[in-house]
C-alpha cells in the first residue's frame, strides 16, 4: 500500500477562538473547532481512500506540545509534559463533520 501526504495544517488549539487571547480546554468538556486547509486540486481515483489524522503534535516538524496549558510553551517545565488522550464526539448532541468540495 502506498501512502501519500496530500496537506497538514497547524492549528494551536490554545488560538481556537483569538490568536490574542489564548483559551485552554476544559477536561473532558466537548470543545468546537472550526478550520480549512487551503488547498489546490487533488485527484482521488476510484477505490482509492483518504486517512485523516488529529494529533497533538507534529514533533519534529513543529516544537515539542507538553499537552497542558502553559502561558509559554517555550518556558515548560519536564513536569509540564504529559501523555495525551484526545476524543473525537460524534453522537446526536455532538456532530462532528468533515466537508470537502468536488468538482
Amino acid at each position: 500500500n502506498r501512502h501519500e501526504l496530500v496537506r497538514w495544517g497547524v492549528l494551536r488549539g490554545r488560538f481556537r477562538e483569538s490568536m490574542s487571547k489564548p483559551k485552554a480546554f476544559v477536561p473532558n468538556q466537548p470543545t468546537e473547532i472550526g478550520f480549512e486547509l487551503y488547498d489546490v486540486l487533488h485527484t482521488f481515483k476510484r477505490g482509492h481512500k483518504l486517512q485523516i489524522q488529529i494529533q497533538s503534535s507534529m514533533f519534529p516538524f513543529l516544537d515539542l506540545n507538553p499537552q497542558n496549558y502553559v502561558e509559554n510553551i517555550f518556558n515548560a517545565k519536564e513536569s509540564d509534559f504529559t501523555r495525551a488522550f484526545h476524543t473525537i464526539y460524534h453522537n446526536d448532541e455532538h456532530q462532528s463533520s468533515i466537508s470537502f468540495n468536488e468538482l
